[in-house]
């Protein structure tokens, strides 16, 4: 059971959302829930998929950090933290958000933490494209292992050592600027 507060020390909780369902319910009732420079920010992403996921991915950050907070969701303010990244003002929960398609992942902790989700694209494209990652991103040793795997488990071994890497470099406050391709995980 999850309590209202910091989750206790070491620990770090994962949520994972599906937001598919919530279209269903009038657009209105969700963008009241962000704040002006949300919706105007929301408002210049020019696809209505990524205004989706804008959307939804704050609503369900601001809910869940009011929950451990105790605050009322509208009462939550956030800055940028070290190297973009954002952080809570007047509140000590670090989290991290990830969203992909209909998916949104938000990590909390005491400590800095990280989270990335990915969705699975097995086509032609989603194989140029995780080659162009692997090459970008990969150690020697990462791409070395992720090229031996047999077709069937290729691009869940792709994902699993990105999501890592992504994780690992957004708890940093790097994200993909830091040299991932020097690290191996």
């Amino acid at each position: 059971m999850i309590r209202r507060g910091l989750p206790p020390e070491g620990e770090i909780h994962l949520h994972l959302f599906c937001f598919r369902e919530a279209l269903d319910i009038p657009e209105e009732k969700w963008l009241s829930r962000l704040t002006p420079g949300e919706r105007r920010r929301r408002a210049g992403f020019g696809w209505k998929g990524r205004r989706d996921e804008f959307l939804f991915s704050r609503v369900f950050l601001r809910g869940l950090l009011a929950f451990y907070s105790g605050r009322s969701p509208e009462a939550l303010r956030f800055r940028e933290g070290v190297r973009g990244k954002p952080a809570g003002r007047g509140f000590a929960l670090k989290f991290n958000l990830s969203h992909t398609d209909d998916w949104v992942a938000l990590s909390i902790g005491r400590r800095a933490v990280g989270v990335d989700v990915e969705q699975a694209e097995d086509s032609p494209q989603g194989d140029a494209r995780r080659s162009l990652l692997a090459g970008r991103y990969f150690s020697e040793s990462e791409r070395d292992f992720w090229e031996c795997q047999p077709p069937a488990l290729k691009t869940r071994a792709f994902l699993r050592i990105f999501t890592l890497k992504e994780a690992r470099g957004k708890a940093l406050g790097h994200g993909l600027r830091f040299p991932l391709e020097r690290q191996t995980v």
